[in-house]
């Protein structure tokens, strides 16, 4: 069975900058109405509020997040390899069903990652309007809103790349599918050593 058809959707599907944004307002109206449902409906404390939501949503992001940015570099090698491998046997590979499922898996967890991410700040935001702060409490909120945005725009680009039809610039530039091998296998053992080391 194929999903619903509409105009609005293909005007979001034209473009993913646009897709993304879209997606990223919905996250916030819904992360708004939870936190003001939370607050002022069932009386939790806006800290309390934002610590549980720390320990459960922001574990997850750190978890979840880790393995989907980590699948992200096979996804996008296997998009690179498929415009750059000029065997048919082996481009039908990079776009058969192991590969799509990867690329398929990396975009929806990334997805996800992202919304989770724009919940928790938005979140905190909301928080940090709420209650009293002080003037030392001004250097760490702008430092958690800098740190949020970067991941936000780093994941969001990544998901971009991943679920784009087209390959990404290195594809482009390299165009060698030994060397585009190379450079997503140097990227994955750096990215892998840093996760290990923060947990």
């Amino acid at each position: 069975m194929s999903t619903d058809k509409n105009l609005f959707d293909d005007y979001l599907k034209k473009n993913l900058v646009r897709d993304l944004l879209f997606r990223a307002l919905v996250w916030l109206i819904i992360s708004g109405i939870a936190a003001y449902f939370a607050i002022h409906t069932l009386n939790i404390q806006p800290l309390d509020y934002l610590d549980q939501m720390g320990k459960s949503l922001g574990r997850l992001v750190n978890s979840v997040g880790s393995v989907s940015i980590l699948l992200c570099l096979p996804a996008l090698m296997f998009k690179d390899l498929e415009a750059s491998v000029k065997t048919p046997r082996y481009k039908a590979r990079m776009g058969g069903c192991f590969a799509g499922a990867i690329r398929r898996l990396a975009g929806d967890l990334s997805l996800w990652t992202l919304g989770a991410i724009i919940t928790l700040t938005s979140s905190f935001l909301l928080v940090a309007t709420i209650v009293k702060l002080n003037a030392s409490d001004c250097v760490p909120l702008l430092v958690f809103t800098a740190t949020a945005g970067v991941m936000i725009v780093g994941v969001g680009a990544i998901n971009f790349l991943v679920r784009r039809s087209a390959a990404t610039p290195l594809a482009t530039s390299v165009n060698n599918p030994y060397a585009i091998s190379a450079v997503y296998g140097i990227i994955t053992v750096l990215l892998v050593f840093i996760v290990l080391k923060q947990l």
